[in-house]
C-alpha cells in the first residue's frame, strides 16, 4: 500500500498508534499490522509531532463543480443525447 494510492485507514492508525504506544518497536509494528515500513515511520513521525491521528484538512484550491452539479450535468447529457 502506497499514501499516494491509498490513506491508513482510522483503525489502522489507531493500532499503529497502541501498539507504538505499548512500547513495540517500529519493526515489529511493521510486522504486526503488514503495512510497509515507510509508511509507519511517517505515520509515527506525525502522530509524535501532533498527538493526532486524523488526518489534515488538504490545501488548494476548492473544487467549483460539486458533486450535485455533476449530478445535474449527468441527468441533462443523458436527457439530450443527440444534443451533445
Amino acid at each position: 500500500m502506497d499514501l499516494k494510492e491509498k490513506e491508513l485507514t482510522y483503525d489502522q492508525k489507531s493500532r499503529i498508534a497502541a501498539l507504538n504506544d505499548a512500547g513495540n518497536r517500529k519493526s515489529e509494528i511493521v510486522r504486526l499490522t503488514g503495512i510497509k515500513q515507510s509508511i509507519v515511520i511517517s505515520f509515527l513521525k506525525r502522530y509524535e509531532n501532533w498527538g493526532d491521528i486524523e488526518n489534515t484538512r488538504r490545501t488548494g484550491r476548492p473544487k467549483s463543480f460539486h458533486e450535485r452539479d455533476m449530478r445535474k450535468l449527468s441527468r441533462c447529457v443523458k436527457k439530450h443525447r443527440r444534443k451533445s
